[in-house]
Formats: structure tokens, C-alpha cells, sequence
């Protein structure tokens, strides 16, 4: 979320992908602080979320929305 992934402890590596992945993450993270929406181009829609769907946003390399993601664990715990 804070773009450190060139920090020395930090888990991510330093490839493209974890650059990738950073950006975006800091980018919905400043749009959210900034307006309360982390809506940005560097990400798909992230839409409200809401029951039942459960709308989460999924950040990877190539970031995507997703419904109730494990919903199963959760409705085990």
C-alpha cells in the first residue's frame, strides 16, 4: 500500500509484478484518503460493498472484483 517494496525486510520481491501490484494499491489508497473513493485507472471498478454480494477487491498483477472470495472459509468461521 506504500509502494516500499525495495525496503530491506519487505516479503513482496521486486519484480514487475510486486511493482504493479504496489501501484495500484497506492494509488486506490491516495484516491481514497484524498476523495473516499479509491476508484483510479490503475484499477478495475471497485464497487461498494454490500451483502449479499460481499464485492471485494482481489489485488494481484492483474487485479479483479470478486464476489464473496472464499466465501466458504468465512461461512466455516
Amino acid at each position: 500500500m506504500f509502494d516500499n517494496i525495495a525496503k530491506q525486510g519487505a516479503l513482496t520481491g521486486t519484480s514487475a509484478d510486486a511493482q504493479k501490484v504496489a501501484d495500484q494499491m497506492s494509488e486506490a489508497f491516495i484516491a481514497f484518503a484524498k476523495t473516499g473513493d479509491p476508484n483510479t485507472p490503475a484499477i478495475p471498478k471497485w464497487e461498494p460493498y454490500q451483502l449479499p454480494r460481499r464485492q471485494t477487491l482481489l489485488f494481484d498483477a492483474a487485479s479483479k472484483l470478486a464476489d464473496d472470495p472464499r466465501g466458504k472459509e468465512r461461512e466455516l468461521f
